[in-house]
C-alpha cells in the first residue's frame, strides 16, 4: 500500500511547491496548507500511520494550532516515543507546558 501512494505523495509535493503565496499571508496560507495536507491523509486512510499522525500533530504545533494538534494526538491509536515528544514540544511551544503537566 505505502509503494502504491508514492506518486501521489510527490503530486501532493509537487503541487505545495507551485504555490505561491504573498507574504501578509503567509502564515494563513501555511494553516491552510495544512490542513489540505489533513484533509488528505484522513481521506487516503493514512493518518493511522505514527509516523504521519505525528507529522500532522508537529505541523498543527508550528502552525500555532495547539487545540487541533492535541486533537489529532488524542485520535492516533498507536503511539510511540517520537510522537510523545512532538506532543510535549506542542504544549511547550504554545506555553502550556507548565498548566498542564
Amino acid at each position: 500500500m505505502r509503494n502504491t501512494m508514492f506518486e501521489e505523495a510527490l503530486e501532493l509535493f509537487d503541487s505545495l511547491l507551485r504555490c505561491r503565496v504573498h507574504e501578509p499571508e503567509r502564515g494563513l496560507g501555511r494553516v491552510l496548507l495544512g490542513e489540505m495536507m489533513h484533509e488528505r491523509v484522513v481521506r487516503n486512510g493514512v493518518l493511522a500511520d505514527v509516523v504521519v499522525s505525528s507529522g500532522v500533530v508537529g505541523m498543527y504545533g508550528k502552525c500555532g494550532r495547539f487545540g487541533d494538534a492535541v486533537k489529532v494526538f488524542d485520535e492516533m491509536p498507536e503511539r510511540d516515543a517520537a510522537c510523545w515528544n512532538c506532543v510535549i514540544s506542542c504544549y511547550y511551544q504554545s506555553g502550556q507546558c507548565e498548566s498542564n503537566m
